[in-house]
């Protein structure tokens, strides 16, 4: 475990920031071959997610006080996430796939249904069964996910700046940047559909991204890798999570493409 230690501890942020370079300049040199592939977009995402919106969080944060979580990261918890990390990347190769295919005809063909079903799914893998392994398995409180009241409490405190620098930059991009904003700035939407329509659309990504995404991402693996390898820099563990998660991303992304 120390050998593992000292190897992450070599690893300097210029070191770690140059080999996401090399790493993004060889992604962006084969993705060139593809026509429907554009440069411009490309330059554009890596501007604003790597380094303009990183930069209104890093300011954001500067006075906030991190939450405390007491869980005991012991080595058979580790064991059950790495084995679970597996299971669920087998999954994720045609597990939903399976899943659609033994499901009623009138299931699929409904895009409601549909939709409630794919993240029906996304809440048992990610977030019912890991829950369960580690309360029932390891005794882990709700706390030890990171879900406490002091976040709430912490929300109208130190931690409220980010919450508006970051939400707000992420607005103005969707609202005049992005694909996703056109409607609004063609204003397709009435105001009573917006009235309904975006407290509706909070609740789903606080599921979507915040339960599945930030529960088995942050919660489990991120800080079981960082007390198990003992990576203190909160950069170099940030950097272990997301460098499994894009891993993952792309691999389940690259296997529904081929089937």
């Amino acid at each position: 475990m120390q050998t593992i230690t000292t190897r992450f501890q070599r690893f300097s942020p210029v070191r770690i920031l140059a080999i996401g370079l090399i790493l993004y300049a060889c992604a962006f040199a084969i993705l060139l071959r593809n026509r429907s592939f554009k440069p411009a977009e490309a330059i554009v995402v890596l501007v604003l997610f790597g380094g303009v919106f990183p930069l209104f969080a890093w300011a954001g944060t500067l006075r906030a006080v991190p939450l405390s979580v007491s869980a005991r990261s012991s080595a058979s918890a580790l064991i059950a996430l790495t084995g679970y990390v597996i299971l669920l990347s087998l999954y994720l190769i045609g597990g939903p796939q399976w899943i659609d295919q033994h499901l009623p005809h009138s299931w699929i063909d409904s895009a409601r249904i549909r939709f409630f079903m794919g993240l029906a799914k996304k809440l048992v893998v990610f977030v019912i069964i890991p829950f369960a392994i580690f309360r029932f398995s390891f005794g882990y409180r709700v706390r030890d996910f990171g879900i406490q009241r002091e976040g709430l409490r912490a929300l109208r405190g130190s931690h409220l700046p980010v919450v508006l620098l970051v939400g707000g930059a992420f607005l103005c991009f969707q609202y005049f940047v992005s694909g996703g904003g056109a409607a609004f700035r063609r204003e397709h939407f009435t105001a009573f559909q917006l009235f309904v329509g975006l407290p509706l659309c909070f609740v789903w990504l606080f599921v979507e991204a915040g339960l599945v995404e930030e529960f088995f991402f942050r919660g489990l693996v991120q800080s079981h890798f960082r007390r198990r390898l003992q990576i203190r820099s909160k950069r170099r563990r940030i950097d272990v999570a997301n460098f499994w998660l894009g891993a993952r991303t792309w691999f389940h992304f690259s296997t529904c493409r081929r089937s």
